[in-house]
């Protein structure tokens, strides 16, 4: 899998964190800048191996490597094998030499990544944005680059590991944040298994594992609690039939969302409107009795 993302910045040159390119590839090709880069650029590898020339040395690059190359500083690197996935970010701004310097994040080092998949789940947060909003995608985007270097950096060892919240249980976190965002946005429509795989670049595999570490329920489980919430919502607030709040919450098929939402509400769609509009009633009459 391979994505180049090269966002419009000529308007945020003047901010202290501004995203210029961000992507990847399965197979990294040959690069070589005689003249650097004119930005500033982070790199991390999840698969393969890779060689990195730069200030007349040259660095080895195995899975799971992180390297800094700041902007103008000529380099050349190229996969070792048939397979280099490589992650990268490109960037501008003031605050990013500043941050680089007290994060102790140097160039010509290679650091190994200790859960790149903390730094997938913001590089994906980033790509989302660019992808959904062509003019100002890129103001959301460059919000998660503070975050980002200093992720960076933590998984490079240059910062402590936070507390309790370390590692892979980080990781997951971050990704359910990434799927609870995702489902929120999306579930009226079709949400599949791959969307979500695509969206966190993780197998189907370790996107089930996420969604059970975290919330105790299967995928399907999930997304069904969700919409279920949401149908709630519109048959207390709206005036919409249960055949169009199933429609609406994202169930193709009625009696399949009435059958769902029985086991997660105790009560069908109907009872549980006439019991919030009871309730209602009597909160009404309390008030206005001054009880």
């Amino acid at each position: 899998m391979w994505y180049y993302s090269y966002p419009k910045y000529a308007s945020m040159t003047e901010l202290p964190f501004y995203l210029v390119g961000i992507g990847q590839h399965e197979l990294q090709p040959y690069m070589a800048k005689p003249e650097g880069h004119p930005r500033d650029q982070f790199f991390y590898s999840t698969r393969g191996s890779g060689h990195l020339q730069i200030q007349g040395k040259g660095l080895e690059l195995p899975a799971g490597s992180a390297f800094y190359i700041p902007a103008h500083m000529p380099h050349i690197y190229y996969p070792r094998g048939d397979v280099w996935d490589l992650r990268w970010v490109s960037c501008g701004g003031s605050g990013i030499g500043p941050l680089c310097a007290l994060t102790n994040i140097r160039p010509g080092a290679v650091y190994q990544v200790k859960a790149p998949a903390v730094l997938d789940a913001l590089l994906n947060r980033m790509h989302m944005e660019l992808v959904c909003d062509e003019d100002y995608g890129n103001f959301f985007a460059s919000s998660f680059l503070n975050e980002f270097i200093l992720e960076f950096a933590r998984q490079c060892g240059q910062l402590p590991a936070g507390g309790k919240e370390k590692g892979e249980e980080k990781s997951y976190e971050k990704s359910m944040a990434m799927i609870r965002d995702y489902v929120e946005y999306h579930f009226m429509h079709s949400i599949s298994m791959q969307d979500l795989c695509d969206l966190l670049l993780v197998s189907p595999q370790h996107l089930c594992r996420i969604v059970k570490r975290c919330t105790g329920k299967r995928l399907t489980e999930y997304i069904n609690m969700i919409r279920i919430e949401k149908a709630k919502s519109m048959l207390v607030g709206t005036d919409e039939t249960v055949e169009q709040v199933a429609l609406l919450s994202g169930f193709e098929n009625c009696n399949y969302f009435c059958k769902i939402f029985k086991r997660l509400a105790g009560m069908t769609p109907k009872q549980y409107r006439l019991s919030r509009a009871s309730e209602n009633t009597i909160h009404v009459r309390n008030a206005r009795s001054g009880s």
